[in-house]
């Protein structure tokens, strides 16, 4: 613990003594400071969690029961299509089943949640299948009518679809949860429709950067 506590003091003079000439040259100098050591302080790499999806094709699965569809009739279409733009921008190579094609199977398919991952994936032409079930999506804050607030809580699993079903799930994260914004606002003209699809947006980054390597802000 010492050696730890250290070696951050030491990180926190380093910087103060980096920084002095450009605080004492005036706000040019502060903000030469901020724009270019403050980046090289504050972010650390994150290597992916798994990394075979380059050059592949994927097909992405929202299973939400049968209340959330009812409350929100597009959450499969319109989270699964926003995973499916996530993961082409991201990952390398990937390619990803059309989002209408995806509900239009599970619409065929009463039973589609019973069946092999691995089955869905050949039935929708995909090397893997990212199935990602909602334990909980809401906008309204709980206990209240008039406070609206994103939440999403969900697991996700990967699965190959060329390998036996009890050994095709490559990845598991069971718990993904994303609060936007961080505290309850008023219902104001068409907000809650604005922060479920931030929510949205934010869901599908946490997930998809499991599969490719990132940066992310390093708490001090």
């Amino acid at each position: 613990m010492i050696r730890t506590h250290t070696s951050k003091l030491s990180k926190v003079l380093l910087i103060a003594v980096l920084a002095l000439p450009f605080l004492t040259a005036g706000c040019r100098g502060a903000r030469w400071f901020m724009f270019v050591l403050m980046p090289w302080t504050g972010e650390k790499s994150v290597a992916a969690e798994f990394t075979g999806l380059k050059n592949h094709s994927v097909a992405v699965v929202i299973y939400a029961d049968e209340g959330t569809q009812y409350q929100y009739p597009y959450v499969q279409l319109n989270l699964g299509a926003l995973i499916a733009d996530e993961l082409v921008n991201k990952v390398k190579g990937v390619t990803t089943t059309d989002p209408l094609d995806v509900i239009s199977y599970q619409r065929q398919n009463v039973r589609w949640d019973e069946m092999d991952r691995t089955a869905i994936g050949k039935a929708l032409g995909a090397q893997y299948v990212l199935c990602v079930t909602l334990v909980e999506f809401a906008t309204v804050e709980k206990g209240y009518l008039d406070l609206i607030r994103g939440r999403i809580t969900a697991e996700a699993g990967l699965y190959k679809v060329d390998l036996p079903e009890r050994k095709a799930c490559l990845w598991r994260e069971k718990d993904i949860r994303v609060v936007f914004p961080d505290r309850p606002t008023a219902r104001i003209g068409n907000n809650e429709e604005i922060f479920r699809l931030a929510a949205m947006r934010r869901f599908a980054r946490i997930l998809v950067r499991n599969f490719y390597a990132h940066k992310v802000e390093e708490k001090p």
